[in-house]
This record gives C-alpha cells, structure tokens and sequence, in this order.
C-alpha cells in the first residue's frame, strides 16, 4: 500500500519512492553527532589525531640523579661563588646574552688552570651541549676544538 500525498493542487501526487531512505547509523557515529550537537564543536577528523605529536618519555631517575652528581661535582671542584658565576654565565649564553667564544673565555677563567684543567673539558662540554640554542652551543665547541688544538701544540 502507498501513500500518496497530493502536493498542491496540480495533480502531482508522490510515494515513498520518491524520497530517500533514512541514513542508518552505528551507535558510535550516534554518540559522535551527539557530542558535536551537544558541544558545538567539530570532531577532528582522523588525519589531523594522526598529526599529534607524541610526548617524549619521562625521563628516568637515573637521569636526574645524574644531572644533580654533575652538578655536586662542578659546585666540588669550583667552590660555591665560582659554581655560581658559572650557573650565571650558562644562563646568559643560553639565552644568547652572551658569544659563544666569551661564554668559553670566561668559563674557562672560573677553572683553577683555565683551558689546562682537566675538569673544565669534563663538565664545559655538556653544560654547552644543554643549551638551547643549538647554533650558539656548535659555534662554542668548535671554538673549544679550536682552543683545545692550539693549546696542545
């Protein structure tokens, strides 16, 4: 049995048939458009939750442990107000205060024998390498290879 409706008065008269059937769904497309009626907001689409970038790994307690020996180790072999006219200087180099050969230079004057003292080449190197501003960090080891050259011919 059909039902027809007269549309108007011109004789035309239309079935179900005419119409498309209604969109079926899964429950999990349903809850989709529920949220985006209910939030306003446009779900992401799959390409754009493949494009998040992952965090890195927590670090381990190793790693901090060792952070926090190296540091003892510096602040031992510098003494308290030398470590911290170093931690100072880190800081200005790392945020570009300061050039990298004159970070070097001045860190290397906090070192009982400068550019001769073996803890200067033990602890400089990976302060430098810490640093967040990577193109400053290579120029400082270059300069450091450069010192280091020089200073054993």
């Amino acid at each position: 049995k059909k039902n027809r409706a007269q549309a108007g008065g011109g004789g035309v008269s239309l079935s179900t048939n005419d119409f498309p059937p209604p969109i079926t769904s899964s429950s999990s497309n349903k809850k989709n458009v529920k949220q985006k009626v209910i939030t306003g907001q446009k779900a992401p689409s799959q390409q754009a939750l493949s494009n998040v970038l992952q965090f890195p790994p927590p670090t381990s307690n190793t790693d901090i442990n060792e952070g926090k020996a190296t540091k003892e180790q510096i602040k031992a072999a510098l003494g308290p107000t030398k470590f911290k006219r170093l931690k100072n200087l880190t800081k200005d180099f790392a945020a570009d205060e300061i050039a990298p050969e004159a970070y070097v230079d001045q860190a290397a004057a906090l070192f009982d024998t400068g550019f001769a003292d073996s803890d200067f080449w033990s602890f400089v190197p990976a302060l430098i390498s810490s640093c967040p501003n990577e193109s400053s960090s290579q120029l400082a080891i270059r300069y450091m290879e450069q010192v280091r050259a020089t200073t054993a011919s």
